[in-house]
This record gives structure tokens, sequence and C-alpha cells, in this order.
């Protein structure tokens, strides 16, 4: 039983309405019906039918909504779980090319320093024959000794000059 207290009959606020559900199943299945019983002696009555009557379709229609919004988010959740798996070989993919990029970025680095000794290396061979050639200049015109870069002298102090490479 439960008590519904009307605020325009006070006298009558010990009226009773009671809520039975007649039907083993959940009233949410939509299988069960309700059974109301009142004091009919009471004028409050018929106000606490009506209002219990507004209560309960404004209650059914609440839980309809709730419903209807719980199985929306089961579906998406349900969708959801089911791209997970492509979503998860997708992010698998995306991370193997970077780690690939980062390793390409590594070896470039590494190529990019080997290149760098490679320049050197063929600046100063670049060099060596710039120096040989300038000894070959001094030897074939002996009068052209004012520039000391292709003087003899100045070939023979170079750093590694080999005088058998004329």
């Amino acid at each position: 039983m439960t008590p519904i207290s009307n605020p325009r009959y006070p006298d009558y606020a010990a009226s009773t309405l009671s809520l039975r559900n007649e039907s083993p199943t959940p009233a949410t299945t939509g299988g069960s019906h309700v059974v109301i019983t009142s004091d009919e002696d009471s004028p409050a009555t018929d106000e606490g039918i009506g209002e219990l009557l507004q209560a309960t379709a404004t209650s059914q229609g609440r839980l309809n909504y709730y419903y209807n919004k719980f199985i929306t988010a089961c579906q998406k959740i349900t969708f959801l779980e089911g791209q997970k798996e492509g979503i998860q070989r997708e992010f698998d993919l995306t991370k193997r090319k970077l780690d690939e990029t980062e390793q390409r970025l590594r070896e470039a680095n590494v190529d990019r320093s080997k290149l760098n000794r490679l320049v050197d290396k063929l600046h100063r061979r670049i060099d060596s024959i710039y120096n040989q050639l300038g000894l070959l200049r001094g030897i074939t015109d002996p009068e052209d000794t004012d520039n000391e870069k292709w003087s003899v002298y100045n070939a023979e102090s170079q750093e590694g000059f080999d005088p058998n490479s004329i």
C-alpha cells in the first residue's frame, strides 16, 4: 500500500491507493498490468487515482525514453566493439610505419656522417690533384714561379706529396 496525500483534501490524507503487479514479468517488458484499489468513501480517491495514473504514464514515458537510450547505447557499444579490431590493425600499421621511418632517419644520420667523411676525403683528394697539377705546371713552365702555389718547392713541401706520382 502506498499512501497518497492530497493537499486539496488534508482530512483524507490517510486515503490509500495500492499498486500490485500481478504478472511475474517486470513492467518494463510490457507483460504486466496494474491493479488499483482504493477507499471508495474518500473524495481524494478520484483525485489520487488521476494523479497516480498520470504519474504512472509519465514514469512509463520516461522509462521508455531511457530504455531506448540504453538500447541505442548498447548498439553503439556493439558497433564500436566490432570496429575495435579494424582500429587496432590500423594503429599497428601506423605504429610500424612510424618505427620504420624513425629507423630510416637514424640510418640517414649515419649515412650523412659517412657522406660527410667521404666528401672530406674527396676534397682532400681534389686538393692533392690540384697540387700535383701545380707541380706539373711548374715543371713544364719554369718561368712561371711568381705564384708560390704552383711552384715545385711548394708542391714538394705539401703533406703526402709523392714525387713518383708525376
